[in-house]
């Protein structure tokens, strides 16, 4: 990936991304001008869903089975 983009070691990297990298937050503040060439992280969905053991356990009383 490095030597792809022009970058020789995982430093090199980590501090590419550590200058090319925006909060979400700051970046709905910032100008398109300013944005140009950065890349926005963050949470940008948050959805609450249940659990896997809570519809595993759904799914065993519908079809009739005992608890686990």
């Amino acid at each position: 990936f490095g030597r792809r983009n022009k970058r020789r070691t995982p430093l090199d990297n980590l501090n590419f991304l550590k200058t090319a990298s925006v909060q979400l937050a700051k970046a709905s503040s910032m100008s398109e001008e300013e944005l140009e060439g950065k890349i926005i992280i963050g949470e940008f969905v948050r959805k609450e869903i249940p659990e896997y053991t809570e519809g595993y356990e759904k799914l065993i009383e519908a079809v009739g089975g005992s608890k686990v």
